[in-house]
């Protein structure tokens, strides 16, 4: 795991950037905790709902879903586990899975709880994996679940609606 945050380090640095914080910036601080650096990527493309590609050394990297490996080509053995969300591909090979899970924050349940004594109903909308979602949505008391909604696909998930 370690080389594998040493890898993402680069890429993972720009993306930490132009975020400001998040899991990009959790993943580039792990890296320096253990002393791994990347340089900075000759190329870098953000995509949407997917991953981050990027050239470094002139080799590419792909940081991102399996999906994302999928679609470049990347073969995912069996065996990789089913909760990885971030999965690592140096020139076209799996190099790692990274479990990464965000935290619920504490007072979401209550905040679910108040809506739901609304007559709302509340839905989780995540782009993560279905047991990921589910998961948050038994923890802060969701009534529904849409998971693996790429950005481009919500607005027919609310209906076109803004």
């Amino acid at each position: 795991m370690i080389e594998v945050l040493g890898v993402i380090g680069g890429p993972e640095q720009v993306r930490a950037v132009e975020a400001a914080r998040g899991e990009g910036g959790a993943r580039v601080a792990a890296a320096a905790e253990r002393g791994l650096t990347a340089p900075a990527p000759e190329v870098h493309e953000e995509l949407a709902g997917l991953g981050v590609m990027a050239r470094v050394d002139g080799q590419e990297i792909l940081v991102g879903s399996g999906r994302l490996l999928s679609e470049w080509g990347v073969t995912v053995p069996d065996g990789v586990p089913t909760r990885a969300r971030v999965l690592v591909a140096v020139g076209g090979r799996l190099q790692g899975a990274l479990d990464i899970a965000d935290p619920v924050r504490a007072d979401a349940p209550k905040a679910v709880a108040a809506l739901k004594g609304l007559g709302l109903q509340v839905v989780v909308l995540s782009g993560d994996r279905r047991e990921i979602v589910e998961d948050v949505a038994r923890q802060v008391g969701a009534d529904r679940v849409l998971a693996e909604v790429l950005p481009h696909a919500l607005s027919q998930v609310h209906g076109g609606d803004h």
